[in-house]
């Protein structure tokens, strides 16, 4: 009862800018989908001989969605659904969900170098049907390599929740130089009190010396996080641009199991403003999200090559 308390309270704190919204003057939306491919590892904590970058024994392949919704009076709305395969043989290796929102940002104090600011972060990570292997003898186990299902495994799924007010610095500069426009984005915010709750289950077994309560365990707790992002955007007489951003950061929380959650994000886009309001573009990203807890260690490092759109919905008066 008393983390359900603070969890409303912790919410009043994050949405408490979105009581002084008026409506919004534009709205953004932009869609992008497209290919994925990468490493996957999901393995018990302690277990040796698996390199997230290194010889991938699981190729995982397959595709990846991703929506956004923002406003600067609405706050941004983060979707992203990828869900892969193997290469080898076709078994589904498990998808991975991020649902992401943040308020809007209020800026507390103006300063030259850097502005004060507060918002709130809602933060969902999910990985289903995810594989756990109990080997890792850094060559391809010719068993595995035939065939996935004859190794001894698990399939769990794990999802992480995290609410967090942030408080940080952040600066944004703009210049131009003959036809081209530059504009540079950096922010870091902390969260030294949060909200976590976590599940974890197993949903297939296939290994008789290992129990499944090792791998299964829900609650809630305290937690702290810290967010930093970088932007930079090049326009060339405001037609073409090309745009680099990365995003990460760690959130964790306060209980017995050491759940922790590390998502970093860093994504290259070349596009063109077909009208005022309408653009298109070509991304490219890699992305990093690391889920642990007291017996798991699952890192998705996946590489995503998509095209996107993105319109600007103005708001009208009635």
């Amino acid at each position: 009862m008393r983390y359900t308390r603070f969890a409303l309270c912790l919410l009043a704190l994050s949405f408490d800018v979105l009581a002084q919204v008026k409506k919004p003057n534009e709205v953004s939306v932009e869609v992008v989908t497209g290919s994925s491919g990468g490493s996957y590892y999901d393995i018990p904590r302690g277990l040796t001989g698996f390199d997230k970058y290194g010889t991938e024994r699981l190729s995982p392949t397959g595709y990846y969605f991703a929506g956004t919704l923002s406003s600067d009076e609405l706050g941004r709305v983060y979707f992203r659904n990828i869900s892969v395969d193997r290469k080898e043989d076709g078994t589904h290796l498990g998808s991975q969900k991020i649902f992401h929102y943040e308020t809007p940002v209020k800026v507390l104090k103006d300063a030259d170098a850097f502005d004060l600011f507060i918002k709130g972060d809602v933060v969902n990570y999910s990985q289903k049907d995810h594989f756990i292997f109990f080997k890792a003898d850094g060559e391809h186990t010719p068993s595995l390599d035939k065939n996935l299902q004859l190794e001894d495994h698990l399939r769990t799924n794990q999802r992480q929740t995290y609410v967090m007010p942030m408080l940080g610095l952040c600066r944004e500069d703009e210049f131009s130089k003959g036809h081209f426009d530059f504009n540079t984005f950096v922010s870091l915010g902390m969260a030294p009190i949060g909200f976590m709750n976590y599940q974890s289950k197993v949903t297939d077994k296939q290994h008789d010396n290992i129990s499944e309560k090792d791998f299964t365990g829900k609650g809630s707790s305290l937690a702290a996080g810290a967010e930093l992002t970088l932007v930079g955007v090049v326009k060339y007489k405001d037609r073409y641009y090309f745009k680099v951003s990365v995003q990460q950061n760690v959130l964790a929380g306060a209980n017995k199991d050491r759940t922790l959650a590390s998502n970093r994000i860093t994504r290259y886009e070349l596009g063109y403003n077909i009208t005022k309001k309408l653009s298109a573009g070509i991304q490219a990203e890699n992305n990093e999200l690391l889920l642990l807890n007291q017996n798991r260690h699952a890192i998705d490092v996946y590489n995503n090559v998509g095209i996107g759109l993105k319109y600007q919905i103005p708001y009208r008066k009635k």
